[in-house]
């Protein structure tokens, strides 16, 4: 199958001559494609850059050069080393040698869902100041064309997956629109939960100072909800995304980029650059955390905050006098389920579970002060007494559900588990999430530390 035949129906964008199957959405298309390795030849200038654009279900996706692209198109021209003119059109980038990079400063559709975002023309990111402060940018990314696309995804047991390879990036669940919407719930559900999209002294961190520019960076950004929703809330930061595929939205706040680099490789930035990272549910995609924490510190300015989140993976009972054999043995399904699922990250991808770790993980890296964690055990079902905690409590069952299937297609890959197990363990989850004894949760970790 060629390029420009390629087709695939995913969530509002179609790519190929005679795209017809689309749904809404704000997010990349993905492409069925068999693995695919990068080379030099595929990072060259295109003589006919493509363009893709949002179809509605009857519309055909078609193609323009960059010079004619428009609010709400997708330019995929390669470029010279240098970065396009982010005023005209959306970009999107990677880096010259391995790992990749997608950058992609956005324009705002006129019909926009989301209202525009005022900018004080003191921290625009493409003023001088910050393009100066962005210096190595022009040397380190280049954009890539259309064609580049289905290399970054696999499709395996009709699901489709990142296809960099676990001794590069191990990260084990799909990256599909089913799993996406997993993630996108979950967001939601946190910042209901939490009320907030972040806890500590972010405010303090990321309040406005004159003179100062402020980066914030967000680790495995997935569909780049967390920093959407944290660049609208401070629209003097600016904001990257970082993650190995490109599933992130279009058109988002102006004080957004979004780049493709692989984090357990060396970072871009080698300097201290961000005023605050930000780390959420990537402990499935770290080789090593301990070193990750390195690097983190090198990047955050002096004071800068490390805001870390973390789900539990394994049972847990909404009551602190409940301890964790307590849970086990009231939830044997859920207990056997997470333990065969931890058992197969580590033997098959190298991964551990590290939410009940992090803070000793800071302390014991000495790089940080003011270590903080908390521990959330947030209800599965409907069984809390007050209504706001009940509606948590059955979106957390739809999203818990989500997971299972996903782990469901990461376990049958390991090949440890017949199909058979793999389907007794999974529905043996599933039926006790969806029928929970009273007092049935997860733990969610937050911690935040200061760079010493």
């Amino acid at each position: 199958m060629n390029f420009p035949d390629i087709v695939h129906q995913f969530r509002g964008l179609c790519v190929g001559k005679d795209a017809s199957r689309c749904v809404d959405t704000h997010a990349f298309p993905l492409f069925l494609s068999p693995w695919s390795t990068f080379s030099n030849q595929s990072r060259k200038k295109r003589e006919k850059p493509l363009c893709v654009r949002r179809a509605s279900c009857s519309e055909t996706a078609d193609f323009h050069p960059p010079t004619q692209a428009r609010a709400g198109v997708l330019s995929t021209a390669a470029s010279t080393g240098n970065f396009c003119n982010y005023h005209h059109h959306p970009s999107v980038f990677l880096r010259r040698n391995f790992p990749l990079f997608m950058a992609i400063p956005q324009n705002r559709a006129p019909n926009s869902d989301d209202p525009p975002v005022d900018r004080d023309p003191d921290h625009d990111r493409y003023n001088s100041d910050v393009e100066d402060s962005l210096s190595d940018a022009s040397s380190d990314l280049v954009e890539i064309d259309a064609a580049e696309f289905p290399r970054y995804f696999l499709e395996h047991n009709d699901r489709l997956f990142h296809s960099h390879g676990i001794n590069e990036a191990p990260y084990p669940l799909p990256v599909d629109g089913e799993e996406q919407e997993r993630t996108n719930n979950q967001h939601e559900l946190l910042y209901d939960w939490l009320g907030s999209h972040y806890i500590g002294p972010v405010s303090e961190v990321l309040g406005r100072r004159s003179g100062s520019y402020l980066r914030a960076l967000d680790l495995g950004t997935g569909t780049g909800r967390w920093v959407n929703d944290m660049a609208r809330e401070f629209q003097h930061v600016n904001f990257d995304g970082v993650d190995i595929v490109p599933i992130c939205p279009r058109i988002t706040p102006a004080n957004v980029r979004f780049e493709i680099w692989n984090f357990n490789d060396s970072f871009r930035h080698h300097e201290p650059t961000y005023d605050l990272v930000h780390a959420r549910s990537i402990s499935m995609g770290v080789i090593n955390y301990s070193d990750l924490i390195i690097q983190i510190a090198q990047v955050l300015r002096p004071g800068g905050l490390f805001l870390a989140c973390e789900w539990g993976r394994g049972p847990a009972m909404a009551f602190e006098d409940h301890s964790e054999v307590y849970a086990k043995e009231q939830l044997p399904r859920s207990a056997h389920f997470f333990e065969i699922v931890n058992n197969a990250l580590y033997r098959h991808f190298g991964v551990r579970g590290v939410a009940r770790e992090l803070k000793i993980i800071l302390a014991q890296s000495g790089l940080f002060r003011n270590i903080e964690e908390t521990r959330h055990l947030i209800p599965i079902g409907s069984w809390p007494s007050t209504p706001r905690e009940k509606d948590i409590g059955r979106r957390l069952q739809r999203i818990l559900t989500l997971y299972a299937h996903s782990m469901s297609v990461m376990l049958s890959n390991t090949g440890y588990y017949s199909p058979f197990d793999v389907e007794c363990i999974v529905q043996g989850f599933i039926h006790e999430v969806n029928h929970p004894p009273p007092g049935m949760a997860c733990a969610y970790y937050t911690v935040h530390a200061r760079k010493a």
